[in-house]
């Protein structure tokens, strides 16, 4: 298999690796398009304004004119969402400019373009999906037939919408790290259902007793999920009540400015008034409408935020499990069939983990820290004198990664984070992954028997040795801090 991890493991996700060096700035400012700036840690090149004292901003010139500069700062810091703010530097202070060639200027435009508009974005592809009822006749549910999966939903049709949205950005995500190599023989089935009661009616009829909010059925190409959206329904219900409001607000007051200009357009024509004083008045007239509904757009946009932000805290550890069973389903049917692929428990528990904490962003997902409090776990559990050995991660099978209602929690979230741990390093810190030695282990055929000479073929080393080198690294790791990268004492922040 061909899928690079100096891509996967490198170029998108060793961000602090990336972080471009500040030179001493140069007496007077200057612009270059000769020095290209570094890129970012997927593959995000960005400008560069440099002050004069050496402080460094990184993002998008917006515009250049005799007295400012004018920068769109991009603040992509590891494992945190990307925001954006606008600058505005006095020219004397600035020491040099580094602007990036054309092509890269514009890709570049439109990735921040996209950012900017993302909620209208996410709420225009809402819009275009496909929705069926499930049951004819019968209110309620909500089928979807899509390339990479078919969706049905006991959920109200904004969450159902907003989920297909998102699991489709996963697929993307798993499609330009992990390219495609087959199609599997059946669609991939995702349930999504609009209670825990439902969910816990489906796992029964699974015969499955756990408590994890989402499952992959591999025997039947299917994923189980809960959403939990009933226990919150008269929040959702309120602020989708007053954005139904705002909205009506807007409308009328847009069809009052029509109304308004037509109506005494018409008495200064019945009055005889010049054309051209006619315009004048009534772009006057315009402008001041038009301050009323640049506010209620305002006041729109923000409940729009709102709403994402609570569908985001509400839909978190659903969207996060669905992910994580996404990329199980992913993994066996379009990259490693089971067929012809002996794939361990913990190399795919382990990749849906990393996976599963990723950022979906300008359409692109971004792994490039490990998230701190499972860092803080394992680096905990690492220390202790009964750390869990890793022959028996190696050797655990995948039913021994479910969470049953009779079976000690513990040690199954010690596998997870495990295995999480390994993958992680292979991926990374000491990468394998994307190695011919990757597609022996995988691949079925002669195979030792033994799940620690396996592995012990892939790293080219005693698990003792490896394990030494793996704990001794993870203890290092320290989680990602704020940048500081600038403190904006010389520059005017705006939204």
């Amino acid at each position: 298999m061909r899928w690079s991890v100096m891509a996967f493991g490198v170029a998108l996700f060793c961000a602090a690796a990336a972080r471009a060096q500040v030179h001493s700035a140069a007496t007077g400012p200057t612009e270059s398009t000769g020095r290209t700036p570094e890129p970012h840690a997927d593959g995000w090149r960005l400008e560069r304004v440099v002050l004069a004292d050496g402080t460094s901003y990184a993002g998008l010139i917006e515009r250049v004119d005799a007295e400012h500069v004018f920068l769109r700062q991009v603040l992509r810091q590891p494992g945190r969402p990307m925001h954006l703010i606008g600058r505005r530097f006095a020219r004397g202070d600035v020491a040099r400019i580094e602007r990036l060639p054309q092509a890269a200027h514009q890709e570049l435009t439109r990735r921040v373009d996209e950012h900017v508009r993302r909620l209208g974005i996410e709420a225009g592809a809402m819009k275009h999906i496909e929705l069926r009822s499930l049951d004819a006749g019968a209110p309620g549910g909500w089928q979807y037939r899509g390339p990479w999966f078919h969706l049905e939903s006991r959920a109200d049709e904004e969450t159902t919408r907003r989920a297909i949205v998102r699991i489709e950005q996963a697929f993307g995500g798993f499609r330009r790290l992990l390219p495609p190599r087959l199609e599997p023989g059946r669609p991939l089935v995702i349930v999504l259902c609009g209670s825990t009661a439902e969910y816990r009616e489906r796992l029964d009829e699974a015969g499955l007793r756990i408590v994890n909010p989402a499952v992959y059925l591999a025997d039947k190409n299917t994923i189980l999920a809960a959403t939990d959206i009933d226990r919150y329904a008269e929040q959702v219900r309120q602020i989708r009540a007053a954005h139904d409001e705002q909205r009506r607000g807007l409308d009328a007051l847009r069809q009052k400015l029509a109304d308004q200009l037509e109506r005494e357009r018409r008495e200064l024509a019945a009055r005889g008034v010049e054309p051209s004083e006619i315009r004048k008045f009534l772009a006057r007239t315009r402008r001041q409408f038009e301050v009323e509904i640049a506010a209620h757009e305002q006041r729109l946009a923000e409940f729009d935020r709102r709403n994402l932000a609570l569908f985001d805290k509400l839909m978190q550890r659903t969207l996060a499990r669905l992910f994580h069973e996404a990329f199980h389903a992913y993994l066996s049917g379009w990259v490693y069939p089971p067929a012809e692929y002996n794939v361990p428990g913990w190399f795919n528990e382990g990749l849906a983990q990393v996976f599963e904490s990723g950022l979906f962003e300008a359409g692109t997902l971004r792994i490039d820290a490990p998230p701190a409090d499972w860092l803080a776990r394992l680096q905990t559990d690492l220390g202790q004198r009964e750390h869990l050995p890793l022959a028996e991660v190696l050797a655990a099978n995948a039913r021994e990664y479910l969470v049953a209602h009779d079976a000690p929690r513990d040690a199954s979230a010690r596998l997870y984070l495990y295995a999480w741990g390994l993958a992680w390093y292979l991926s990374f810190d000491e990468p394998v992954l994307g190695t011919p030695a990757l597609e022996r282990y995988l691949a079925r055929g002669d195979q030792p028997t033994s799940e620690v000479e396996r592995f012990e073929t892939l790293v080219g080393m005693p698990l003792e040795k490896f394990e030494t080198r793996w704990r001794a690294h993870l203890q290092t790791l320290a989680p990602q801090a704020t940048s500081g990268e600038a403190n904006g004492r010389r520059s005017t922040d705006r939204d």
